[in-house]
């Protein structure tokens, strides 16, 4: 029964084929791109712990991070090579900026530009 004045809702075919698409491209999107940040949160993590535990030379700083990497096999953007140490005194800093291309599709692709240090 139809009630006057009343307009009925609803999705039509062409609205949600559009709204399917739409969900699709944005899972794609995130499945692309969410173990590029988990990587980037464990190198941030793996930094962090090397310089709570007391490292005090580079080469203690790049052997923790080479056993961080071990252990932690989603760490591969970048390598202890890659990692900028400096020493003043006692205090250590690590830093570490690195580059992420993530294709789409074709010729599409999304770039990453990663950067940190210690606290």
């Amino acid at each position: 029964m139809r009630i006057p004045g009343h307009r009925q809702g609803g999705f039509t075919m062409v609205g949600l084929i559009f709204w399917a698409i739409l969900l699709a491209m944005g899972g794609l999107l995130a499945v692309k791109v969410l173990p590029v940040y988990t990587e980037y949160m464990s190198i941030r993590k793996a930094v962090q712990s090397i310089k709570d535990s007391g490292a005090s030379t580079v080469a203690d700083v790049r052997r923790g991070f080479e056993k961080q990497t071990q252990v932690e096999y989603g760490i591969q953007s970048i390598t202890a090579q890659d990692l900028e140490v400096s020493v003043n005194g006692s205090d250590v800093r690590i830093s570490y900026a690195y580059d992420r291309e993530v294709p789409l599709f074709g010729p599409v692709l999304l770039l990453f530009r990663f950067s940190g240090s210690s606290r």
